[in-house]
This record gives structure tokens, C-alpha cells and sequence, in this order.
């Protein structure tokens, strides 16, 4: 005969126990329930484990995180770098010292390149897939940025050296070469700042243009332009559009940060 017992426990609720023939049968049916519904024993774990431990554990150093960001930026930036060198190689031969007014004018078009590189997530709406990604947003558009950096810095350097050759002083190396460079760098950043989308992308492009005449028609125009001996003052003017672009691309990162967080 079946007997049901009421136990108060603490909380209130009531355990309830069935005993037949003065035995606790709540123990045997647990025992039943975990012997009907045993796990069975895990087929080929140690090889699993081994097969993802690998990928789990693997880091990816800075110097090959670097390159695989180098290679997802678009071709024609490498070649725009490329051309601009090739092209003062070839026009320095029949253009002498003039070859720096020529480079002056390129200059804002490798500035604004990098510029479009950084915005193309969110120009092609990809911000928020690659914010899903591996890797944070912000550490794959510093790589990128820092890889293009590094390629458009060894650019002017060699490009710095073609013009020594030619007998240009450094102030007007660095004047003609660095300044639309600088100037276009830290102009366009403002202006992907204040204006978002394909728009920010015409107007980076037209300042490049404009930056780009600048040169041309100082060169070229007949104005008569000439760089002062002193040097001083166009030192201090370059290190200015040196820190406005750098602030500017410190502002770009931290606007990164809080899409992240948004």
C-alpha cells in the first residue's frame, strides 16, 4: 500500500515521498531515471580538443596583422604612390628644377587617398560588419592607415632625394612637397567630420583639386613666387598643418571608438 508523507521544509513548500514496504522509493526511481538517460560516452573528444586548440591559441603578430590590412586597400591607391614617383623619374629629365611644381600639385591627391581609404567602411556602409569582425575597427583602420602612412612617407623621401639631386634646397623640398600634403590631410579630415556618406567623398576630392591648382599656378602662372631665405617662418607654418593633421586624425579615431560603443 502506498503511503503519501508531507515534509515542511523550510521555504514553506511541501516534499513529498512515496514509501512502499517501508522503503524510500524516491532513491530508486532516481537511480532508474540516471541509468535509462546515461550520456553516452564522448566519441573522438581528444581529437576535437586537439583539432581547435591550435586556432584557440594562435595569435596573429603586429607585423602580419599590418600586412593583411595592407592587402585589402585598393589597388589604385598603391598605384597613385607609385605613379607620382615614376612620374617625377620621368619628367625630371626634361623639366629640371621646375619637376617640384609638378610634385606639389600630386601631392594632395596621395593626402586625400589615404583619407578615402579611412572613410570607406562607412561610405560602402560596412561600418557596423566590421565593427562584428575579429578584430575592433579601430585597430584594422590603424593598420591600414599606418601601412598607407608608412608607403607615402618613403614616397616623399624619395621624392625629396630626386629633387636634391636636382639642386633644390630643402626648405623648398619641404615647403612645396609636405605643405599641400599636410594641408589637404588636415582640411579633409575636418570635412569627413562635419559631413557624412559619398558627399564628404566629392568634397575631399574637389580640395584636392583646388590644393593641387594652388602650386600650378605659383609655378606656373607667372606670379613670380619665391620662397624667403628665412626659414623660420615656413618651419613654423609646416609644423602647424603637421599638428592640425595629426589632431585631425586623432579625432577621426576617437569618432571610431564611439560608433563601437554605440
Amino acid at each position: 500500500m502506498k503511503a503519501k508523507i508531507h515534509q515542511e521544509v523550510p521555504d514553506g513548500r511541501k516534499n513529498t515521498h512515496f514509501r512502499k514496504n517501508g522503503k524510500d522509493s524516491t532513491v530508486q526511481y532516481r537511480q532508474l531515471l540516471q541509468e535509462a538517460f546515461q550520456a553516452p560516452p564522448p566519441l573522438g573528444k581528444a581529437s576535437f580538443l586537439r583539432s581547435i586548440r591550435p586556432k584557440t591559441r594562435s595569435r596573429v603578430s603586429t607585423g602580419r596583422f599590418v600586412l593583411q590590412q595592407a592587402a585589402y586597400i585598393r589597388k589604385w591607391v598603391w598605384a597613385l604612390s607609385a605613379g607620382v614617383f615614376l612620374g617625377a623619374l620621368a619628367g625630371g629629365r626634361f623639366l629640371g628644377g621646375e619637376v617640384l611644381w609638378m610634385l606639389s600639385a600630386a601631392m594632395p591627391l596621395l593626402a586625400v587617398s589615404a583619407v578615402m581609404e579611412y572613410m570607406r567602411s562607412e561610405v560602402w556602409g560596412m561600418t557596423e560588419l566590421e565593427m562584428a569582425a575579429r578584430f575592433c575597427l579601430k585597430s584594422i583602420l590603424l593598420a591600414r592607415i599606418g601601412a598607407l602612412g608608412a608607403v607615402h612617407l618613403v614616397t616623399l623621401m624619395l621624392l625629396s632625394l630626386l629633387c636634391r639631386w636636382e639642386g633644390i634646397t630643402l626648405l623648398r623640398i619641404g615647403l612645396c612637397l609636405l605643405g599641400p600634403y599636410l594641408l589637404t590631410d588636415a582640411a579633409a579630415l575636418w570635412l569627413i567630420r562635419k559631413i557624412r556618406g559619398r558627399e564628404a567623398v566629392y568634397l575631399c576630392l574637389g580640395l584636392a583639386v583646388m590644393v593641387g591648382i594652388l602650386p600650378l599656378l605659383a609655378g606656373y602662372g607667372g606670379a613670380g613666387f619665391r620662397i624667403p631665405e628665412d626659414s623660420r617662418g615656413w618651419t613654423t607654418v609646416l609644423l602647424l598643418l603637421g599638428a592640425a593633421a595629426a589632431w585631425g586624425w586623432k579625432k577621426n579615431i576617437e569618432r571610431t571608438e564611439e560608433l563601437t560603443w554605440s
